[in-house]
């Protein structure tokens, strides 16, 4: 299964696209910045 680091500080929209992504069979890994 094919994974993703989605890295997006604004809490909101990090989770909509970790729900999204997920949704279609991804392994997500999500962050709220780089450091």
């Amino acid at each position: 299964m094919p994974g993703i680091l989605v890295v997006e500080d604004d809490e909101n929209l990090n989770r909509g696209i970790t729900f999204s992504l997920k949704k279609s069979g991804y392994e997500v890994f999500s962050a709220e910045s780089v450091k």
